[in-house]
């Protein structure tokens, strides 16, 4: 899906340069997430995608 459209790609690009160890899509390929054990890739990111208007994120939580 990601090699067929430049902005999936961008988006999951950027995930890994903030620091995620897990960067990828689902199934489907309609959404991206990006897993980490550390609180700075979380906040990077949601600076980065904050004035992003065409993308959205979703809360994130830990898993216990």
């Amino acid at each position: 899906a990601y090699t067929q459209n430049k902005d999936i790609l961008d988006i999951l690009t950027i995930l890994k340069t903030c620091g995620f160890q897990i960067v990828s899509l689902t199934g489907s390929g309609s959404t991206c997430f990006a897993i980490s054990n550390k609180k700075y890739p979380f906040n990077h990111a949601k600076q980065i995608f904050k004035y992003k208007d065409k993308y959205e994120m979703v809360k994130v939580f830990k898993i216990r």
